[in-house]
Order: C-alpha cells, then sequence, then structure tokens
C-alpha cells in the first residue's frame, strides 16, 4: 500500500483507495463493480490466498473478485477466518449512469460479532461480541448480541478479590466470537493470554479513541 502513487491512478481506484485510507490495514475492502466485489493491490493478494481464487492484475494492478450474487457464502467463509469486511455497494443504478463513475459509498462493515443476516448466523447459538476496557480502579466489560439486540455490561473492581478470575470467568459463560480490546491491554500478557486460551474469539485491538464514550 506505500508504494501506491495515488495520482496515477484511475478515478475509480482513487476513489477506492480513498476509503482503503479510512480503516485498518487489517480490514479487506470488498468493492462493487457491476457483477462483482472487486479486491485489489494487497487485499487482492490476501483475499486469494484466503479464499483459493484467482489472482490476476490489471496494468500494474493485483486484483480479485468474487460474484455478487453469490458473495455471501464467501463472506461467510471470511467470517469463519476472523476477517472484517468493509462492504462498499454502488448507490445508484449504473445503468442511468453517463459521463462519470457510479457513486458508491461504504453500506456495511461485516465481522464475526456484527453478523445479522440469518444465512451467516448459527441457528442456536448465540453470537456475541465483546470489549473490554481497564482502567486504575478494576475492569469493565460488555457482551452484546446484535442478531437479538442482547446486552450485557458490568465492572469489576481492584478492591474484589481476584477480579481477573471473574473476568475470565464472564467469557466462559459467553463466549464471544469477537472481541475489541484497547492496544494498552493487549501489554497486559498474562490477561492477553488467558483470554487466548480461554476464549475462541478473534481479538482484536482497535485505537483508544474508540473506548473514551
Amino acid at each position: 500500500m506505500e508504494e501506491i502513487n495515488p495520482k496515477k491512478l484511475t478515478p475509480m481506484l482513487k476513489h477506492w483507495y480513498s476509503i482503503r485510507k479510512r480503516f485498518p490495514q487489517e480490514h479487506l475492502i470488498a468493492y462493487r463493480m457491476g457483477d462483482f466485489y472487486e479486491f485489489f493491490f494487497d487485499d487482492a493478494e490476501r483475499i486469494s490466498k484466503l479464499l483459493g481464487i484467482t489472482l490476476t492484475k490489471r496494468g500494474d494492478v493485483p486484483l480479485a473478485g468474487i460474484p455478487h450474487h453469490s458473495g455471501h457464502n464467501y463472506f461467510n467463509n471470511l467470517m469463519t477466518l476472523g476477517e472484517t469486511l468493509v462492504i462498499v455497494d454502488q448507490l445508484e443504478d449504473p445503468n442511468t449512469v453517463k459521463g462519470r463513475i457510479v457513486k458508491r459509498g461504504v453500506t456495511r462493515i461485516l465481522s464475526p460479532g456484527t453478523i445479522i443476516e440469518p444465512n451467516l448466523l448459527k441457528s442456536n447459538e448465540n453470537n456475541y461480541i465483546a470489549s473490554i476496557v481497564e482502567e486504575r480502579s478494576g475492569f469493565g466489560v460488555a457482551f452484546a448480541d446484535i442478531s437479538t439486540g442482547e446486552f450485557v455490561a458490568t465492572e469489576f473492581s481492584n478492591k474484589e478479590q481476584d477480579p481477573q478470575e471473574k473476568l475470565l470467568s464472564l467469557f466462559s459463560q459467553y463466549d464471544p466470537v469477537e472481541l475489541i480490546i484497547p492496544p494498552e491491554l493487549k501489554k497486559d500478557e498474562r490477561l492477553f493470554i488467558l483470554l487466548t486460551d480461554l476464549t475462541k474469539a478473534i481479538i482484536k485491538p482497535y485505537e483508544e479513541y474508540v473506548f473514551l464514550y
């Protein structure tokens, strides 16, 4: 990505690049072009390896695509692998557009813990996304199943006996599929290792500002 020169991109790729810069590098940008969701540059190489689909090139631009009509099957496979997808859809009918590129925009950020589509969910299991924050006074934790609207939050004070043990017990109960944490919490090696051993959740650090409100 660092080697991309925006001035040399086509108008469509300039728009893709403007979206790419807004999201963490770990997120995959699925960019709708007609009957396909296209992936470009590093995203194309990653998606090719993850899904075993063909990697091609248009000029110097690596690309790989998945059919729009069967996109949910590919998305499901990517969720199983713990990936996060930024879905960029066409916002107008291409048949009515002449002389300019079709308007596109981000319509969905799809990750293991934010799935609401019935065909991507396991019908007999909750699908929790969780978050932990740590302050001097203790820990705060929240669990949400976005598909059902269920939400649980609590906190554990350092004045209590074994606050980390109580926190970990709660994770055993809810068994989330995705966990978002501030970068500082990842530096707590003991807690991070315990969480990794205890839960199947995909653990994703986010910038500190995400947890301030």
